[in-house]
């Protein structure tokens, strides 16, 4: 089975951001979409992502999502500047 994930992005319409082979792997794009978007994840809690083991794959994640989705993300603001810090 494979699952796909999209986030409806107001004016801009839906976006793709993938087709996965685990369920957990679309569910943690969509939530970091949603963090990129600035609004709070809703699979797993905020505090899932901010684990210091997860926290370089977080940053990545976003700065991927940067790309995809175009502009800027506090979200990536605030996680490259907490992880520059440890």
């Amino acid at each position: 089975m494979r699952w796909s994930t999209a986030i409806a992005e107001g004016d801009r319409g839906l976006r793709y951001l993938g087709t996965y082979s685990r369920e957990v792997d679309a569910a943690t794009t969509y939530d970091l979409a949603l963090i990129f978007l600035g609004h709070e994840p809703v699979n797993f809690p905020s505090s899932f992502y901010l684990k210091p083991a997860s926290r370089a794959a977080y940053v990545g994640a976003l700065r991927a999502l940067q790309k995809l989705l175009g502009g800027t993300s506090k979200a990536l603001s605030n996680a490259t500047q907490s992880h520059s810090q440890h």
